[in-house]
């Protein structure tokens, strides 16, 4: 009996045609927006490479993610099925294995025949599936071009993201033009990614004999790393790995007691074609317009060399720096300025708001740096962490009712609880995701080419918010973007339910923190009005509302800690003076 089986995926959609339970021919077509187009161009490019006719396949099997959407098949069945069948058919001893393909990696436990024993399917993150090593790959060759920096690496610990590929991009650029090899970038990446399959997999058991399947297979680095994390002496690997699924498919299509199941369920519904450019795509629009002009504030009514104490707090950002300078307990002047470039941006900020405030660097009796940046800013006196800063500063500038602070940054969200003096009482943090973070929303505005001080405005301009993107991974929201757009929705519509998806990821961090009414916003994106009003109804009630400016909190706090330290000596202190 001839069968075809075919695997419809996220990003490909692959297919082979076997007879008697061996292979006589493969394709592979991108998966489209249309999923019969890639239905037919797979199987049709399998016929020829079988050399045989269209009308000698008796039955076809269909799996992958979108295997309700390709069309007509005799027999459909999950992505576990096919490749726990696959690797029977291929490895008899076999009793595990797992597959890495673009959009989700899935480990399967075997029985003797076969059969499903057990099985895990990673959550929708885009760090650990293919696509994490596809991006990087293609960014650091953009990146390396006219550098001279590929060759061997150095073994040297490269600290990259390995959590989140949307971070792991935004850090290669500067890994590069920090000297940094190509080579080692590509194998921490694989270090990470083994590293996080290799949990998955623990999580069922391992048991040998161990099978692997995907494209990735062939880079001799990640299969090292990923055996010495599993603890077993040899992976097997399939001739043709990535076509591994189809062949389950395939040899289940020749298989008596196996009939179609149309039941499409969640799964169908669920399904999308992965579609993610890059952040390098994100950055280069949004470099068309340019970075968000900087913003100076100063108060002309007050007296800074009359002043008893003046001190200044510096907060580094992933991708803005603030400054903010206080006189005896009075804010008199801020700045904030994307300035992502380390010490060197810090320094300029510090500068712009000393010329601002129209004082010199000896007039500052004390400075604090916070944020992510803090311990390399050479003009402090003393660091202290952005949630001790954001509480604080909170406090001046919602006042003193606030009892819960959601920082939301470019790199990390935080609920945090205090007290009515600004104290930390306890506090949470988001995982190592870009979800609801502003780099989430800077990266989207690029790819959409919407200007991100536009990005709340332009959200509430819909009749009616669509369901919301994702919460989980931006790669995967992205998906989701594009796929409402080949149906014809407008980038309102997009920009809407990108924007409730951040506000339900916002909101279960504050439920986990035990949020009550006092809830002040800190950060760049308390100032997105799409993300902000669609929280509202979340909580049952208003977050506070101030004039100040919420992005300045974390650099406020830093300024007024100086100054309660200045006012605890009693005296003035020189810069630097331990």
């Amino acid at each position: 009996m001839i069968t075809a089986g075919i695997d419809y995926g996220a990003a490909d959609t692959r297919c082979v045609v076997m007879k008697d339970e061996v292979i006589l021919g493969k394709g592979l077509a991108q998966t489209c927006f249309v999923p019969e187009k890639s239905t037919e161009l797979s199987l049709a490019s399998a016929i020829r490479d079988a050399g045989i006719s269209g009308s000698e396949i008796e039955r076809i099997g269909a799996t992958g993610s979108g295997r309700f959407l390709g069309g007509s098949a005799d027999v459909v069945l999950s992505d576990v099925e096919s490749l726990a069948l696959a690797a029977h058919l291929f490895f008899p001893c076999a009793r595990t294995v797992f597959d890495i393909g673009d959009e989700r990696s899935v480990a399967v436990r075997i029985d003797r025949d076969g059969g499903v024993q057990d099985f895990v399917v990673n959550r929708e993150c885009a760090a650990e599936a293919g696509v994490y090593m596809k991006s990087i790959g293609r960014l650091i060759e953009n990146e390396s071009v006219g550098t001279g920096s590929m060759g061997p690496g150095t073994n040297e610990r490269i600290p990259l993201n390995g959590q989140c590929l949307i971070f792991a991009e935004r850090e290669i650029p500067e890994l590069i033009r920090g000297g940094v090899r190509p080579a080692d970038i590509l194998r921490t990446a694989h270090e990470a990614l083994a590293t996080r399959i290799a949990s998955m997999v623990h999580r069922i058991g391992v048991m040998e004999d161990v099978v692997m399947t995907g494209a990735i297979v062939s880079d001799p680095y990640f299969m090292e790393f990923l055996r010495s994390r599993i603890e077993v002496e040899k992976i097997h690997v399939p001739d043709l790995p990535a076509f591994a699924a189809a062949a389950g498919a395939a040899a289940a299509a020749a298989r008596d007691d196996r009939s179609g199941n149309r039941e499409e369920g969640v799964e169908a519904r669920d399904f999308v074609v992965l579609t993610w450019p890059g952040s390098i795509a994100a950055w280069q629009k949004s470099g068309e317009s340019g970075p968000p002009a900087p913003t100076r504030w100063r108060d002309p009514g007050i007296d800074l060399e009359g002043a008893s104490f003046v001190t200044v707090g510096v907060d580094i950002g992933s991708a803005c720096t603030k400054a903010c300078m206080v006189a005896d307990g009075r804010i008199s002047a801020y700045v904030t300025m994307c300035a992502a470039d380390g010490e060197k941006g810090a320094a300029r900020v510090f500068r712009s708001l000393l010329d601002s405030a129209g004082v010199s660097e000896d007039r500052v009796d004390y400075c604090v740096c916070t944020g992510c940046g803090r311990v390399r800013f050479p003009f402090a006196d003393r660091t202290i962490t952005e949630t001790a800063c954001h509480a604080r500063g909170a406090n001046f500038i919602y006042g003193p009712s606030v009892r819960t602070v959601l920082d939301v940054g470019g790199q990390e969200v935080k609920a945090i609880r205090c007290d009515g003096r600004g104290k930390v009482a306890d506090f949470l943090v988001n995982d190592k995701c870009a979800a609801g973070t502003g780099a989430a929303l800077e990266v989207f505005a690029g790819l959409l080419g919407v200007p991100l001080a536009d990005f709340g405005r332009r959200s509430l301009q819909v009749e009616k918010d669509p369901a919301a993107l994702p919460d989980t991974c931006v790669v995967h929201a992205w998906s989701r973007a594009r796929e409402m757009m080949a149906k014809g929705r407008g980038v309102e519509d997009v920009i809407a339910a990108f924007c409730r998806s951040c506000a339900d990821r916002l909101h279960s961090l504050l439920e986990k923190a035990g949020v009550e009414p006092g809830l002040g916003v800190t950060g760049g994106v308390a100032k997105n009005r799409g993300v902000v009003e669609r929280l509202t109804p979340l909580l049952g009630f208003e977050p506070m509302t101030t004039s100040w400016d919420p992005q300045i909190a974390g650099a406020a706090g830093a300024a007024l800690f100086g100054y309660a330290l200045c006012v605890k000596r009693k005296k003035p202190r020189q810069m630097g003076e331990s």
